[in-house]
């Protein structure tokens, strides 16, 4: 599949984001009926993954875009830092 370089970044980082809402949504509407507990192991990898691709989208995008490279190094703090956070959130869920 033939697809420009800035195309193949962009689905894979919507796929990810579409993954993260619809998992979500899913997990809402079935807590809604339970008690509260803790998440269980598929919600927890579902969201794991879907973060994976949103990252391997944006760092796929740097990587074939050079000109953006620098724009992805000069905000890399500010996603390391979201990255800490998601990843304390799933530590203490």
């Amino acid at each position: 599949m033939n697809l420009p370089t800035h195309i193949a970044p962009l689905l894979i980082s919507a796929l990810g984001v579409s993954l993260v809402l619809g998992v979500g949504e899913i997990k809402r509407h079935i807590e809604a009926k339970r008690a509260s507990r803790s998440p269980p192991i598929l919600y927890k990898l579902s969201f794991f993954v879907s973060l994976s691709l949103v990252a391997f989208g944006v760092g796929l995008g740097a990587y074939l875009n050079p000109s953006s490279y620098n724009t992805f190094i000069n905000n890399f703090p500010y996603v390391a830092a979201g990255l800490v956070t998601i990843l304390n959130y799933l530590h203490s869920a």
